[in-house]
């Protein structure tokens, strides 16, 4: 079935219902809306010659309704033109009459399309929320002629958070460069949380930081910016010199979200302070109309077990109030020796239809995380040479932790304003807190013995450290025709206000060193942080308010082109307080705050439509990164580094929408970053003076990508990227990209699910692709024996991964229309890689070897 321009909301009402979903499962449908109450009379319309799908997709999106429908009806069918005001039935009969449809009212804002004659057989309007999330790009159609029915997944390319005008657009029509990562796709990929999903995603390189948090680049800039269903932007809380405290403290299960939506790239209008990089928006998934319950269970090696179940439902009033409820337990040991995490979660959504017109969507999550971290990763000779450990190597101890838990409460309203105009307030507020014992080796490993010849040193959170933020948006969209120009309008605010706090303790010595790597034994470490007398450390509490204005205009000056222009206004205001702890006495250092109004970031692009497959485009999209805490050589403090992306290409749409591909051509300059002045002593740097704002990083590449369906029952995601290296201010670097070496120069990653034909279609296979050029990470040695002092000097040293590939095929088999079962190998090959490659003190990662998970899912 196709929903054309589906509703985004994707909240929650209130969280206690969540437990009466269960029992709602059941409950069927409301009945039909009467056409009177249809929602509003008129719209102005701008539609071309086109496929009857296209056209009613154009319908859906500038008259601001959903029309549901099998696919296979409009295979074939053109519609004709329609310029000018038409009633909604009007219009409707114009573009369905000649094609022999016909259409019903399923709520004021939600259409279905159906034969004249008949309804298609089991044509249920809610089956394409049914089967996936209800929104976006998934929907879902029946086998047409088998005694089986087998339910098809689509992947239609539509997006409304990221794009540059807040407005729901197909992915050929947005001028900047997004991917789609579906349900399904998370689903196959076996896809438990955000990082798992962004590690499989085109264009994108993830690091590992340590065994449960990594870090993620795209087009040479590390991701910092968040939004929840396309609300304001929610970052990654900068610290007094540059220091950061992630969003949620580690990455969320995916077990809340529907799909992902990722920009490469500049988000001008809407991403505020962050990297030029890109910026990510987790779409929520919503509460369905039908009842539907959902079950998956997976077991995998290394003990890694996982549980899901998601219940969704009508729970009154005649279908107008829903709910939705997910909770999911899952459990995982690593290839590695001792490290393991277990984490929980519930998320709970109620969406009420207050009016015909207006939805209020409410709802939160809450997760907990145990776990016992693998810090620094595996050492490396001094030379930056691999000591090829054995995979299973790690330096973990037995009374490490890491703790987290993360409080979430949201609430979207979306109303529909006269015509074809849409109001949008969203507000999000996360909040977290954690708990942490971090020990581990920090140098490289001596040449033949292997020893690590000092002991290893620790860190540990004196108090919970906190973070919370608090955001809130609000967004109008229209579409209106001006002197018979079409335009689509968004204008509207956001504000949000971030808190962190954070007292760590150091331990310089926690026991004895190694004598070899191979003699490693977390016996000989006992728990020493109960005995601790005097304390040192350091304590540091940030708050930092951003609010700001926007507005974009997207004008169909002729047939073929389109122009779109956009401006925000931003303004923050940030302070930050730091202590230093010292054999237990704490002293303070005056806070500093910053404090800036009417910062301009714009966006304008243009397109072109050759024909209805390919268009051509070209944009300029502008972004800030604050520089709190550098601080100039005169004492002042740095204005933001201004970050721009300049790119072109050409975008095609094949199937009616449900096959798009890519070819962009990019160049990423981000002028004002700190240089260092080493005219005044390293202490004085440590603590954030003294630099200067020349600093300038480039990043310049091509992508290219195809994903969605390209035959029933095949679908694929696939991207390739290249990058030609980012320059920093002091020039190239001679072995390579100072600015982020760790992304590869050549990347390629594939995902693809083929359903079989004919009495094999019970069956599904597939397989992940990634595979990638080399990359390193380059550092300093110091060639004699270093003793706080290096008097030869210290020599730059490369550390190296060369290029690899990983394959990882999957087999699928559907049982009947409740029950599938799916094994996964991942590297099936038994690569040896590193999928982080560190310097000679540590930092270095191996990549998953050979695996097995297997994954059972059921819906009823």
């Amino acid at each position: 079935m196709s929903a054309s321009n589906s509703r985004h909301p994707v909240q929650l009402r209130y969280l206690v219902c969540g437990a009466i979903v269960i029992c709602a499962c059941g409950v069927t449908s409301a009945a039909a809306v009467p056409s009177t109450e249809a929602g509003p009379s008129t719209c102005k319309l701008r539609i071309d010659p086109q496929s009857l799908d296209a056209a009613l997709q154009d319908f859906a999106r500038q008259c601001g309704v959903q029309t549901v429908y099998f696919s296979q009806i409009t295979d074939g069918l053109t519609a004709p033109a329609l310029g000018g005001a038409y009633p909604i039935d009007e219009a409707l009969h114009r573009l369905l009459d000649p094609a022999g449809l016909t259409f019903k009212y399923i709520d004021a804002k939600t259409i279905e399309i159906q034969l004249a004659e008949a309804k298609p057989p089991g044509a249920e309007p809610s089956m394409a929320a049914k089967a996936g999330a209800g929104t976006g790009p998934r929907k879902i159609q029946t086998s047409v002629g088998t005694s089986t029915p087998i339910p098809e997944i689509i992947i239609d390319g539509t997006v409304a958070g990221l794009v540059a005008t807040r407005t729901e657009t197909p992915l050929q029509d947005i001028p900047q460069t997004i991917s789609i990562i579906p349900a399904e796709q998370i689903r196959q990929q076996n896809n438990d949380s955000v990082g798992d999903a962004l590690a499989d995603a085109v264009g994108i390189t993830a690091t590992q930081l340590d065994s449960v948090n990594q870090a993620y680049y795209s087009r040479g800039f590390q991701i910092t910016n968040y939004t929840l269903d396309g609300g304001a932007s929610l970052h990654s809380l900068l610290l007094a010199a540059g220091n950061t405290i992630g969003l949620f403290f580690q990455l969320p299960d995916l077990s809340e979200f529907d799909r992902i939506e990722v920009l490469r790239g500049s988000d001008a209008l809407f991403g505020a302070n962050g990297t030029p990089g890109g910026t990510l928006n987790l779409v929520r998934k919503q509460p369905l109309e039908e009842g539907s319950l959902m079950f998956s269970s997976s077991v995998g090696s290394w003990s890694d077990y996982r549980e899901e179940l998601d219940a969704t439902g009508p729970l009154g009033l005649d279908g107008t109030l829903r709910g939705r409820v997910d909770a999911t337990f899952a459990r995982q040991n690593y290839f590695y020796d001792g490290a393991n995490d277990e984490h929980k979660s519930l998320f709970g959504v109620v969406a009420d239809d207050l009016t015909p017109y207006t939805t209020l969507t409410l709802g939160g999550s809450y997760r907990w995380e145990d776990a016992r971290p693998f810090e620094n990763g595996l050492p490396q000779f001094s030379d930056g040479s691999d000591a090829h450990l054995p995979r299973g190597t790690s330096f973990t101890f037995d009374w490490a932790r890491f703790d987290t838990q993360t409080h979430e409460a949201y609430l979207r309203l979306d109303h529909q304003i006269q015509g074809a105009w849409h109001l949008q307030v969203n507000a999000t507020w996360v909040s977290g807190s954690f708990n942490f014992i971090s020990v581990g080796f920090s140098e490289p490993l001596t040449p033949i013995t292997y020893a690590l010849a000092y002991p290893p040193g620790g860190q540990y959170s004196l108090a919970p450290g906190e973070h919370d933020q608090l955001s809130g948006e609000i967004t109008i969209t229209g579409h209106e025709v001006w002197l018979s120009i079409p335009v689509d309008i968004a204008f509207g605010g956001d504000h949000t206000h971030g808190t962190t706090s954070l007292a760590t303790g150091y331990v310089g010595s926690v026991g004895a060193p190694l004598s070899s790597v191979y003699a490693f034994n977390p016996a000989s470490y006992p728990d020493p942080f109960p005995s601790i007398g005097a304390v040192n450390g350091s304590g540091q509490s940030y708050s930092d308010l951003q609010s700001g204005l926007f507005a974009s205009l997207k004008a169909q000056l002729a047939q073929p082109l389109f122009v779109t222009a956009g401006l925000r206004v931003s303004n923050e205001k940030t302070r930050a307080t730091t202590t230093s702890i010292v054999n237990g006495t704490t002293y303070s250092f005056a806070p500093y705050e910053y404090d800036y109004v009417g910062k301009i970031t714009p966006f304008v692009a243009t397109e072109y439509r050759i024909n209805d497959t390919y268009s051509i485009y070209a944009s300029y999209a502008d972004i800030y990164q604050s520089n709190q805490g550098f601080v100039t050589p005169g004492g002042k403090l740095f204005s933001p580094a201004d970050g721009l992306d300049i790119e072109g290409g050409v975008k095609g749409a094949w199937k009616d929408g449900k096959l798009h591909g890519a070819l962009t051509v990019y160049k990423i300059v981000q002028r004002g970053l700190p240089v260092a002045d080493f005219n005044v002593p390293i202490t004085a740097l440590a603590n954030g003076c003294c630099w200067f704002p020349s600093g300038k990083s480039k990043s310049q590449g091509v992508d290219l990508e195809l994903s969605g369906n390209l035959t029933p029952g095949w679908l694929i995601g696939s991207g390739y990227s290249y990058n030609s290296g980012s320059e920093t201010a002091s020039g190239q670097d001679p072995n390579g990209d100072l600015q982020s070496p760790w992304t590869p120069r050549h990347l390629l990653k594939m995902w693809t699910s083929n359903r079989l034909p004919g009495s094999w279609q019970r069956w599904t296979v597939g397989a992940t692709l990634l595979a990638q050029s080399r990359n390193f990470n380059p550092s300093f040695s110091c060639p004699t024996a270093y003793t706080g002092e290096c008097p030869s000097g210290f020599e730059p040293i490369t550390s190296a991964q060369h290029s690899y590939a990983v394959v990882s095929p999957r087999i699928g088999y559907r049982f009947d229309e409740h029950w599938q079962v799916a094994l996964t190998v991942n590297n099936l090959l038994d690569k040896h890689y590193y999928q982080t490659i560190g310097i000679p003190s540590g930092g270095s990662w191996y990549g998953d070897p050979r695996n097995y998970l297997l994954r059972l899912d059921a819906r009823f």
